[in-house]
């Protein structure tokens, strides 16, 4: 079967997204024998040739698998230039983390497609609690996880020896972070409990804490809370500076070409992140990690509660979180008590295994095959919540949930992001 699948073929500004897309192509590819590629650029251009060859090729399916622009330029363009062919498509839609960001795009959206047979794919459980608050019909939203490439990550005990030797490591645990050092993934926080835990004896006094990767300027958008350039690293450098005695312990290493995040993941023990990031569909450095048979100690927020497998749950510890007006908050104690009780485990190899056994291409290929399997349902378009929002953002762009009188959170927040808490 031949199908369609539009993307920008200019990378996005979004590293992991630039990865994610790659992977699915990939994961596409194992499915269809033949596949037409959509350039629907960052611009939000489509050329007239591309919409006439999909309409004169018989193709049925089309699938997005970018984060943005939305469908919407793409889908006006289509109906008014290739009628018949907007008609008979069947359309599937990957979901991103930035998905709330741009509701008016994504109602309108949902009016193209009102009567049209369409499926939605989240990253992940929580997710797809998420989404249903905007589209009441359960059955047409499914979830699959962003594959994480095999040949790109899996464990290699010699990578792990030779870069340890390499930054002069011995048996020292190794706690990891990576990915943007950005207000919301609470790096300041992360820093606190490990050296706090570190002057407490309550971990190994050799353990270290590596960050891998830059700063950005996002704070809170929502809040309309921004960050000046540098300005998030100086917070880093003044909470490193009230741990001095231990903060040697805490390596920054700056940004690594992702050619490179494998020997970390390999070299360290154990992954960290204590976000609660607004975004945090999936994860992509956290399936990296673990597919790089690293175990994880996370927050359960939104998409990190899929990476805890029933069937080895100490491979990936959850820490609670709960909503409140600033910002969302995790247990701290939870957190240092995690810390605390973690032991390195030897079986890296089988940890690898069956996380790319879930998390892979290869099982995420199987995963989309089994959802384009299934019927097609009739689009019903949007909740009535999904209105109120989008009414709001209409008039208050990206500080929908904020309060009016002050730089907290209100109600619309709680009703919509209560399921990424759970």
């Amino acid at each position: 079967m031949k199908v369609a699948i539009v993307y920008s073929f200019k990378p996005s500004e979004w590293f992991s997204c630039t990865i994610i897309n790659k992977n699915l192509r990939a994961a596409y590819e194992s499915i269809y024998d033949e596949i037409m590629y959509i350039d629907y650029t960052r611009k939000r251009t489509v050329e007239e040739e591309d919409l006439k060859a999909l309409a004169e090729s018989g193709i049925e399916k089309i699938i997005f698998i970018d984060h943005i622009p939305t469908p919407v330029d793409f889908l006006l363009k289509l109906k008014k230039f290739e009628p018949e062919c907007f008609e008979r498509l069947e359309y599937t839609i990957h979901v991103f983390g930035d998905f709330p960001l741009y509701m008016p795009e994504w109602r309108s959206v949902f009016e193209l497609l009102e009567d049209m047979p369409v499926k939605f794919i989240a990253a992940s459980k929580k997710q797809k609690l998420f989404v249903e608050k905007f589209i009441p019909q359960k059955d047409i939203i499914f979830v699959s996880p962003f594959p994480v490439g095999e040949s790109e990550f899996s464990y290699d005990a010699k990578k792990r020896e030779n870069f340890r030797s390499e930054l002069g490591l011995k048996n020292e645990t190794v706690f990891l972070y990576t990915g943007r050092l950005t207000y919301q993934k609470r790096i300041t926080d992360m820093i606190e409990i490990f050296c706090e835990q570190l002057i407490a004896g309550k971990i190994a006094s050799d353990s270290y804490f590596y960050i891998v990767g830059g700063v950005d300027t996002l704070g809170v958008p929502y809040l309309g809370v921004s960050q000046l350039l540098g300005e998030y690293y100086r917070q880093i450098q003044k909470t490193l500076a009230k741990y001095s005695d231990v903060s040697d312990r805490v390596i920054l290493t700056g940004r690594v070409e992702n050619s490179d995040l494998k020997k970390y993941y390999c070299m360290a023990d154990c992954y960290l992140s204590m976000s609660t990031y607004h975004d945090e569909d999936y994860g992509m450095s956290v399936a990296e990690a673990l597919c790089s048979g690293l175990p994880a100690i996370l927050t359960n927020w939104a998409g990190y509660q899929s990476f805890q497998l029933s069937e080895r749950p100490e491979l990936c510890r959850l820490v609670d979180t709960r909503l409140e007006q600033d910002l969302p908050q995790f247990d701290r104690e939870q957190a240092k008590d995690l810390l605390e009780g973690f032991k390195s485990i030897s079986n890296r190899e089988e940890v690898s295994k069956l996380y790319l056994e879930n998390f892979g291409v290869i099982a995420c290929a199987q995963k989309l095959k089994s959802i384009q399997d299934t019927k097609f349902e009739s689009f019903k378009g949007s909740s009535p919540f999904m209105k109120r929002v989008t009414n709001e953002q209409f008039l208050r762009g990206m500080e929908v949930f904020k309060n009016e009188l002050n730089r907290e959170f209100n109600d619309l927040y709680f009703e919509a992001y209560d399921v990424y808490a759970q």
